[in-house]
């Protein structure tokens, strides 16, 4: 599912039910399962508060997180 928010969200898809869509078209191969809509959103949405922490924790690691400029 991780998977799919992070495609989403770099091939630009603002639309949850578009971009499933897509997939469905052209990334089958590629996940094994593709949920409907509600069985996308609802987990997705559970996992917002993991997905922050590990954005935060990535962005800690760079040079940028101190840079004052």
């Amino acid at each position: 599912m991780l998977r799919l928010a992070v495609m989403q969200a770099m091939l630009g898809f603002h639309c949850e039910a578009r971009w499933l869509r897509h997939v469905r078209a052209h990334y089958r191969d590629m996940f094994p399962f593709i949920p409907q809509d509600s069985g996308y959103n609802k987990p997705l949405r559970a996992a917002l508060p993991q997905v922050k922490w590990v954005i935060r924790l990535l962005a800690k690691d760079t040079d940028y997180w101190h840079d004052t400029d």
